[in-house]
């Protein structure tokens, strides 16, 4: 964050393009998953800066105007998942909103990544606390 140097904007391209980078590396060019603790490690300008967040399904930092991430949570085969989220037969995310509120702050900050057309993260759980990457997804 350079002291404060960074505009806005660039702090949201750079953070984006050094997470999907540090992400590559981790994950064996997204080969891999990552678990939970090890998404911990990744720093910015010498931070920490949380990729994921921990609670909640959409990451949407207070430094940034949109969401960055997106998670799905694992769930053993035949158990049921809090939401439905899958690639759809023509290979399209389908993430399904944060409650049915279109005007939750976490669907404001997916709807805000929509129309300044940046890329995110989905952390798809593939095991407990285990999450496979993928990246980058528009919506």
């Amino acid at each position: 964050m350079s002291d404060g140097a960074w505009s806005s904007d660039h702090f949201d391209s750079c953070l984006r393009r050094e997470a999907m980078a540090w992400l590559t590396i981790r994950t064996n060019d997204g080969l891999d998953p990552i678990s939970r603790q090890d998404l911990v490690d990744f720093t910015i300008d010498g931070k920490m800066f949380r990729l994921m967040d921990p609670t909640r399904g959409i990451r949407k930092p207070k430094e940034l105007s949109s969401a960055l991430s997106i998670s799905t949570t694992y769930r053993a085969p035949g158990a049921k998942r809090p939401y439905e989220d899958k690639v759809g037969s023509d290979g399209l995310l389908r993430y399904k909103w944060s409650t049915t509120d279109p005007n939750n702050m976490d669907n404001r900050g997916l709807r805000a990544a929509m129309n300044e057309g940046v890329p995110l993260i989905w952390f798809y759980g593939v095991g407990p606390s285990l999450f496979q990457p993928i990246y980058p997804v528009f919506i």
